[in-house]
């Protein structure tokens, strides 16, 4: 990825509209990537909105992952994607 990244630690893996499916939504969909506006305007929680917006204005993308796994901090400060990407350089397929 290179230069700056806001990681987001989770007890839930994935990014979604409520909690993991694994914890309490068993509905909950896992999203690999997100957009910034994808997050504001489904009111996913991924984190606070002036979190979000404050990484959007500064091109600062976050990696929302399960911290509780093993491996998965060192896995992400490496770079590796071990949760969901969310930034402006996501393509979205509709």
């Amino acid at each position: 990825m290179g230069g700056e990244l806001r990681a987001k630690q989770s007890s839930a893996e994935e990014a979604s509209g409520g909690p993991a499916k694994s914890e309490k939504n068993p509905h909950a969909v896992f999203y690999r990537e997100l957009s910034y506006e994808m997050v504001r305007n489904q009111n996913l929680r991924v984190m606070d909105p002036t979190a979000i917006a404050q990484c959007m204005e500064h091109g600062m993308p976050i990696v929302v992952f399960n911290y509780t796994k093993e491996g998965f901090i060192e896995r992400a400060v490496r770079g590796e994607l071990v949760g969901t990407l969310v930034s402006s350089d996501v393509i979205v397929h509709q």
